[in-house]
């Protein structure tokens, strides 16, 4: 499993570069905010490295630090997230900047980046907040954007706050059906699991 790569860099494609190490070319996979910050062509580079195995082919994918590529696998763990736009995302926003849009439930900044989308941003705010280092408990009320009361739900509230995303009454009415429900199980975790319903597999 390579973890990291230092050597010559010798090409540098639109999403990609060749990393020379000891004669042999690797190519890597990186985000545009990487792309950003290295050296130019001959110099020494090095870049945190995410290896990927697949059936049909092994991937690698470089980062300018840790701290991208810990985003880059919280992203990846997010539901409908997928390589692809995981390196979207980190290429229209630093980690920093995608820290900050997060822990302040952000969605509008993150609905502008080029495939993400209102449900998307709602779904990363949901299932990344309690995730990432320093984070705090989201209460229910926050997950919801303020429509239901601080740490409980009902089905109005969750239909609400379904509604808010954009779905429509049918289709909520669907995916709440069954979800057997405790009388005081957070809205968060209410959310969480009709978004899962909501959202067609393989997608």
């Amino acid at each position: 499993m390579i973890a990291s790569l230092r050597g010559e860099l010798t090409e540098v494609g639109a999403a990609h570069v060749v990393v020379d190490v000891g004669g042999v070319g690797f190519q890597v996979t990186v985000t545009a905010t990487t792309l950003a910050a290295l050296p130019v062509v001959g110099e020494t580079v090095s870049l945190v490295v995410l290896t990927v195995v697949r059936e049909d082919a092994i991937t690698l994918y470089g980062f300018a630090g840790a701290e991208e590529r810990d985003l880059y696998l919280a992203l990846t763990s997010v539901s409908q997230i997928g390589p692809k736009l995981a390196l979207q995302i980190l290429g229209n926003l630093t980690p920093a900047e995608l820290y900050d849009a997060i822990m302040l439930r952000d969605e509008k900044r993150l609905a502008l980046v080029p495939g993400v989308g209102k449900k998307s941003a709602a779904r990363m705010v949901l299932e990344l907040r309690d995730k990432l280092p320093g984070a705090r408990p989201m209460p229910a009320a926050e997950a919801a954007g303020g429509t239901a009361a601080a740490g409980r739900a009902n089905q109005s509230d969750l239909v609400d706050a379904l509604t808010g995303l954009g779905f429509k009454r049918p289709e909520i009415a669907a995916a709440i059906k069954g979800l057997d429900a405790g009388p005081d199980e957070p809205l968060d975790e209410l959310l969480r699991r009709a978004l899962i319903k909501l959202t067609p597999k393989g997608k």
